[in-house]
């Protein structure tokens, strides 16, 4: 049941498929697949793996399915034995200044492990700094990450894009200028002014919260829902507002301390990590 719709695509004995804890049950959609699903092709597998390393405690189900799937009947029936093997760390376990009782330590565990923030090298090595702040170039990046944007050379520079700012492009490099460039064209940032980004900047709580609910918005129309009028703490600014009172009632602000933050201050790697984690939750 759980992936009807993929069942024409591939000629199987066995396939196996991971669910994340999203999921209620095995009959979910393909939407709470974190990882496979993987086939055996042939009778005489002798086994099937798959890898994930877990970015949030819950249930992960394993769906094992016997085949054939779109193709002859060979193996219809077959044994299996399920072992789940690893004790690989969660990736902000690692940090030593990111212990397990530190506020942000879930958000910065499930970013690092997906691969879309890391600590620092060199002098710093074994550090994520989540009191750092953040620069906007750099948040562009992290955004475009956790959002599983394609990013490639194509996007920039891109008549979409009217950022004079960015400094020389390095072919040879996406940062900066591809992540800036996929944020623009998807309307997650507006820059600074027509033609400006700011990138060295670094960005502010405001304006980090306004290209969120923008991503969540233009990306997944219906997501978040409309708050009541008068709603939220940092409402009152002209340009950000609106957007933090719907980040606020979203739960986009989970985890902030609200009342303790300045909404025009910069933003720091913590706090940057902690809001699209609640974006990924969603």
């Amino acid at each position: 049941k759980a992936f009807a719709s993929l069942e024409s695509y591939f000629v199987s004995t066995a396939r196996l498929s991971l669910l994340g804890p999203g999921a209620m049950s095995v009959d979910e959609t393909s939407a709470v697949l974190v990882a496979g699903p993987k086939e055996a092709t042939n009778a005489t597998a002798t086994s099937v793996s798959i890898q994930y390393a877990p970015s949030q405690s819950g249930t992960y189900y394993v769906v094992v399915e016997a085949g054939p799937f779109g193709g002859l009947a060979e193996g219809s029936n077959f044994a299996y034995a399920l072992t789940v093997a690893g004790n690989e760390p969660v990736g902000g376990a690692s940090f030593s200044d990111v212990r397990a009782d530190h506020p942000y330590h879930d958000a910065i565990a499930d970013l690092a492990t997906r691969g879309i923030i890391s600590g620092y090298g060199g002098d710093r090595e074994g550090l994520f700094g989540p009191s750092d702040l953040v620069r906007r170039q750099q948040f562009a990046k992290m955004i475009v990450g956790s959002l599983g944007l394609p990013v490639s050379e194509a996007d920039f520079p891109h008549p979409d894009v009217p950022f004079v700012d960015l400094g020389p492009d390095n072919p040879a490099d996406l940062y900066p200028h591809e992540y800036v460039a996929v944020c623009a064209r998807n309307g997650i940032t507006l820059g600074k002014d027509a033609t400006h980004f700011d990138p060295f900047n670094y960005i502010t709580r405001y304006q980090v919260i306004s290209m969120v609910v923008r991503a969540a918005n233009n990306l997944t129309p219906g997501l978040l829902m409309p708050p009541p009028p008068d709603y939220g703490i940092w409402r009152g600014d002209r340009d950000h507002g609106a957007n933090a009172a719907s980040a606020e009632y979203n739960g986009l602000l989970t985890g902030l301390t609200l009342s303790a933050l300045n909404p025009r201050g910069s933003m720091t790697r913590g706090e940057c990590a902690q809001l699209l984690y609640n974006l990924s939750r969603k």
